[in-house]
């Protein structure tokens, strides 16, 4: 979740999203659930920081990516009133009757939209397409987000592999990202569909961002890579990197401020009532 301060409480509530929300989901095809979310609930926000995130789990901000079924999510869909605004990538249109909500509609590469004071700009990414296998052989709907609004920008990707001129050119038309949000899983490089650790530092640069967070990995079981392995992987690269300060693995439920005092970005998070009682 990313919220700025004109919209802090849209991260907490549809309500205050002004019935606009783009939505990524919490379930997926090929595993289930290994362990439980390191927080219950949202931790404590910092009302004087313009930027903060929350990390729901896997892939989950509020963003429609792609309509795979781990960030489209029908049953999760439904469950938001029916005057909420979905927003989701080009060439999507054929899925429209999937989407339960009036007010949808499919965004055009590098043409911003403006809803309640924020700035979203569908751009491309590397990643398949369709939602039922098959169709990605000729869909190929799937996009990340740049979101801009009180004075911040923030890359979110979705789903994606490395691609060397993709990320480049994201960077030269949206110099000075704040804030990327970048998959690391599953996948060991090489795969053209999802990003390595290592591959994902690289789209960092590429981007110019200052700060990441990684995301949609250490929520399902993976055949290619073992649970823990991305984490792992991401902090050796980092360091190897000389990145130390500007890369945060957060675990599930935790909340990244980064201050507007210019002070360093801190992690917060509240335990659950069981590990708070056995302290």
């Amino acid at each position: 979740m990313v919220r700025t301060r004109n919209f802090r409480s849209k991260l907490t509530g549809m309500r205050e999203l002004l019935n606009t929300a783009l939505l990524a989901s919490l379930l997926a095809a090929c595993a289930s659930p290994r362990q439980e979310p390191a927080v219950r609930g949202l931790p404590r926000d910092d009302p004087s920081a313009t930027l903060s995130v929350v990390w729901v789990g896997h892939a989950t901000v509020l963003l429609l990516s792609h309509l795979h079924i781990d960030h489209f999510d029908r049953p999760t869909l439904r469950k938001l009133p029916r005057n909420t605004e979905v927003l989701f990538p080009p060439d999507a249109a054929s899925y429209l009757h999937l989407i339960r909500q009036q007010r949808k509609q499919a965004m055009e590469f590098w043409k911003p939209i403006e809803r309640g004071g924020l700035k979203i700009t569908a751009v491309p990414v590397r990643h398949a397409g369709g939602r039922f296998v098959v169709d990605a052989l000729w869909n190929r709907s799937s996009a990340g987000y740049v979101i801009e609004g009180s004075g911040r920008r923030v890359f979110f990707a979705g789903d994606t592999g490395y691609d060397e001129k993709i990320f480049a050119q994201i960077g030269q038309r949206y110099p000075g990202i704040d804030l990327a949000l970048l998959p690391i899983a599953p996948a060991r490089g090489g795969n053209p569909n999802h990003a390595s650790p290592e591959e994902a530092l690289r789209i960092f640069r590429d981007l110019g961002a200052r700060y990441m967070v990684p995301i949609h990995f250490e929520a399902y079981h993976s055949m290619a890579v073992p649970l823990g392995e991305p984490r792992k992987q991401l902090a050796q690269a980092v360091e190897k990197s000389g990145l130390q300060g500007r890369v945060f693995a957060l675990y599930t439920g935790e909340r990244w401020v980064e201050p507007d005092d210019g002070g360093p970005p801190r992690v917060t998070r509240e335990t659950h009532a069981a590990d708070q009682a056995a302290r």
